[in-house]
């Protein structure tokens, strides 16, 4: 339950956040895929204790939605029900151990996929994020 606020993005993060969220809201509004959203949204973790996240940028589908009962999300003040997707521009000061924080939340949600950005290395990490259920144990 504690708090952390971190400093703001650089302007280098904002501009390769605007840039996915366009590029991918472009192609998921022409298919009729979903939703895409950019920070800050949070994304529900869990509620005791608090725990969200605020992904760059994610993707929830219009089947998930209607699934998790979700006509109008316009007054929701946070996501309760985990994207298909999230995207995350790892800062350069972002430690391996937060950013592997963040992926272990994201699937313990059920988040089926993270992209990692690395501007500095000019690359894009797809990490498939799986949560089996074997005899009610999680793998």
């Amino acid at each position: 339950g504690e708090l952390i606020m971190p400093p703001a993005p650089l302007i280098g993060h904002q501009w390769r956040s605007i840039e996915i969220s366009v590029s991918m809201k472009a192609y998921v509004t022409e298919c009729q895929l979903g939703l895409v959203l950019y920070a800050p949204v949070d994304v529900m973790i869990s509620q005791t204790p608090l725990r969200t996240r605020q992904p760059d940028v994610l993707f929830i589908s219009f089947e998930r939605l209607e699934q998790y009962g979700l006509d109008d999300m316009e007054e929701l003040p946070y996501l309760d029900i985990a994207p298909e997707l999230v995207v995350e521009i790892v800062s350069p000061s972002e430690s391996t151990r937060k950013v592997s924080d963040k992926l272990v939340n994201y699937r313990w949600i059920g988040v089926q996929e993270c992209w990692l950005v690395r501007s500095a290395e000019e690359t894009i990490e797809v990490i498939q994020l799986f949560k089996f259920i074997t005899d009610g144990r999680t793998i």
